[in-house]
């Protein structure tokens, strides 16, 4: 049933749309993941899979609220503000933590006025509904009391979970987010997840893998049991293999339809993909690169007495923050000397005088990067450069912490030395000019490298293999794919991701510009670009037929590749 204008109510059963209470199959798209261009596809596809059915660029959310109702498919809006997903700061913009006084997500005036506004930004923009984002959804009629297709939106997001850590101010919070929400008058029901004590007209729903068993259900009976996210799985981060769920498991809704992997672009697949080279990119004359540089003096540089706090200072620019200072060794009669670094970034690259040291990392809900090493110094001033890494910001939490607390030089005897309130000079990393072409491939970190290639020909999706590099970033053209971290193994021994999609979109017939900042020694003469292809060993076999068989012999695969071993066969049956 496609969607069009009418009332949206509710009662204990069900939504009610025009009139009749509808079982909606829904999915979730994060739209600013993928290019626009590629929207019209990923809706398509969306249905096919089996639906019910900053505003410019990729955060053009009318342009891509109009093309799902052109595809006869409802909306259900999750405006957040608060929206998590890991997505930097949960979707909130930066700016907000430089706001004084603030506590995010709480009954305070500044957080509230910073939320309202964001709501109500994107209600002007597509005239939708919370005093701050939703005049953009009603003046754009986008609602489905006004004959769009939205039919219920979604105000915070799993708020219960951290509720009680705001003591007095996080229930009345919810209060005032309800209110808020409501009062915008957008014609439409409104809801919450995670959040049981959701008031009334607001209905609570449930976010998990099992709803069916740990939903205690709406707290009215005039609300019905909504279930707005069905996990494909738990999302993968770096230096873990996925964790698929079966198809049984998920054909209530899917939650991300299409989604989230370590900051890349991922779509949804259909059949078995094949990544084939279409080009190899391991000619050194490709390839110009440039040293990432420690002492750069520049407009991003700052001196302190101390170390700062990384994500202050670099204010979502960049992952990367430079923290450089100086020691006296006065003679070679101290013994050994080790060097110990506390870090509450994600990644620590430590460097005396210009030579790496080494590098250590933490794991997603794990122990954060800690660095105690014998050094070599020579007499006289030794130069001390730490490189901290974050990857990305944290989903949640403005009074988080990240970057180098604690700096120490610890020799034999009674010297010991916290060079953690020393003068250090910090300098924001952002890109360099490539100046140097490549000569020999040393496995040397903190590298830039550029080089340029054709699209390859056709219409398959495109995509990057980076199986043999280490950790860093990649841009096409000035778009950033994504963040890779191949060289963190998962158990199986293999990178968690190794392909990364390149939207056509951004690409042009030919001279395209790959610029990749290497932190941990990668060979980008090992990178490959690749044509992703879907096998399919028939295709409407059995059309006007009432019953049908399908012979499978090993002419149709081509040969058995790895004889003796099990394979699976997806057949996909329409029914029209």
């Amino acid at each position: 049933m496609g969607a069009r204008s009418g009332d949206v109510t509710y009662d204990g059963r069900a939504l009610i749309i025009n009139g009749t209470r509808r079982l909606l199959f829904s999915g979730s798209i994060h739209y600013p993941r993928s290019p626009p261009k590629k929207w019209p596809y990923l809706i398509a596809k969306a249905k096919e899979g089996g639906l019910d059915y900053k505003f410019r660029g990729r955060l053009n959310l009318v342009r891509f609220i109009k093309q799902v109702q052109a595809r006869g498919l409802y909306v259900s809006l999750r405006i957040g503000p608060f929206i998590e997903s890991e997505w930097k700061y949960g979707g909130l913009p930066f700016w907000l933590h430089d706001v004084p006084g603030i506590v995010f997500r709480s009954d305070n005036e500044a957080f509230k006025a910073g939320a309202c506004l964001q709501t109500h930004t994107i209600s002007s923009s597509i005239n939708l509904a919370i005093p701050c984002q939703i005049n953009k959804g009603v003046t754009e009629g986008l609602f489905a009391s006004q004959g769009g297709p939205i039919i219920i939106t979604q105000n915070e997001n799993e708020y219960e979970n951290v509720e009680a850590a705001f003591g007095g101010r996080g229930p009345s919070y919810v209060r005032w987010a309800a209110s808020m929400a409501v009062g915008l008058r957008t014609g439409v029901p409104w809801m919450m997840c995670k959040q049981s004590d959701a008031p009334d007209p607001v209905i609570n729903t449930c976010n998990g893998m099992n709803c069916g068993k740990t939903f205690l259900g709406p707290n009215s009976p005039k609300k019905p049991a909504l279930w707005t996210e069905n996990w494909t799985q738990r999302f993968q981060v770096y230096g873990e293999d996925p964790r698929p769920r079966s198809a049984e498991d998920i054909a209530f809704a899917v939650a991300l339809f299409i989604g989230k992997k370590n900051g890349s672009f991922v779509s949804a697949g259909y059949g078995e993909r094949t990544a084939e080279p279409v080009q190899y990119l391991n000619r050194s004359q490709q390839w110009e690169a440039s040293t990432e540089e420690s002492n750069i003096i520049s407009k991003a540089s700052f001196v302190a007495k101390g170390l700062l706090e990384q994500m202050s200072t670099t204010k979502d620019v960049t992952d990367y923050l430079w923290c450089t200072t100086s020691y006296n060794q006065r003679s070679q009669q101290d013994g050994q000397i080790t060097l110990h670094v506390d870090s509450l970034a994600r990644v620590l690259h430590v460097l005396v005088n210009g030579e790496l040291l080494g590098t250590v990392h933490g794991k997603n809900g794990g122990e954060p990067p800690v660095f105690d090493k014998p050094i070599l110094l020579k007499e006289g001033q030794n130069n001390i450069s730490l490189l901290s890494v974050m990857v990305g910001l944290p989903d949640s939490g403005e009074k988080s912490f990240a970057g180098i607390q604690h700096v120490r030089i610890q020799g034999t005897g009674n010297l010991s030395r916290d060079l953690t309130y020393e003068l250090w000079r910090s300098v924001i990393s952002r890109s360099h000019i490539m100046h140097q072409p490549v000569v020999s491939y040393p496995k040397k970190p903190l590298i830039w490298y550029k080089t340029r290639f054709d699209a390859p020909q056709g219409t398959d999706p495109v995509a990057l293999n980076l199986t043999n590099m280490g950790k860093g970033e990649v841009w096409i053209n000035g778009e950033s794919i994504g963040r890779y971290w191949a060289s963190f193994k998962a158990p199986s021994g293999k990178p968690s991701q190794s392909l990364y999609h390149v939207p056509r979109s951004f690409l042009k017939p030919s001279n395209n510009l790959l610029l990749l900042f290497e932190e941990m020694g990668g060979d980008p003469r090992s990178i490959t670009v690749d044509a992703i292809s879907v096998a399919r060993v028939c295709g409407h076999a059995c059309l006007g037929k009432e019953k049908c068989s399908i012979p499978v012999s090993a002419s149709r695969f081509r040969g058995v590749p790895c004889p003796g071993i099990t394979k699976p066969l997806l057949v996909v049956a329409e029914c029209s």
